[in-house]
């Protein structure tokens, strides 16, 4: 079950497995590929895919079209303890302009929250995202040198 955690922005690109495993997270990826069966899809963007699991917040009526950029909030957890997908799920696209590349095995992000963003400047979106993780950062060691 997800707590009431602030969710950490994270480009997709700077995501460590298995590291992240347990993090809350707010992701901005495109989708490429979604198995209606398991609810499981990948969003990719820059050189990273990730899978994502929809089943918490997908309304049939909503589902996201294929090339639309979405936000999404959850929790990364492993990998084997969600379903596992379609065989074209996990395979890398490089005839792809740019190639897309496969998606690790490791984690799924368990969405709690999908909005679709397709206006978003992602660059700008990225550059807070890392500022903000810098931020934290910063905020974190100077605890630490405060109680050493």
């Amino acid at each position: 079950m997800t707590d009431p955690k602030p969710a950490v922005l994270m480009p997709l690109d700077d995501l460590l497995l298995p590291d992240d495993v347990g993090q809350k997270l707010r992701i901005v990826g495109f989708l490429i590929a979604f198995d209606t069966a398991v609810s499981i899809g990948v969003v990719t963007y820059g050189e990273t895919s990730l899978l994502v699991n929809f089943s918490l917040c997908l309304v049939e009526a909503d589902r996201p079209r294929l090339k639309s950029l979405l936000m999404l909030i959850g929790e990364l957890e492993p990998a084997d303890a969600h379903p596992q997908g379609s065989v074209e799920l996990y395979s890398a696209t490089p005839e792809a302009i740019p190639p897309i590349p496969a998606p690790s095995r490791s984690a799924v992000l368990n969405a709690i929250v999908m909005k679709k963003v397709d206006d978003m400047d992602m660059r700008a979106w990225e550059q807070s995202a890392r500022l903000q993780s810098k931020h934290l950062m910063d905020r974190h060691n100077a605890r630490m040198v405060s109680k050493g």
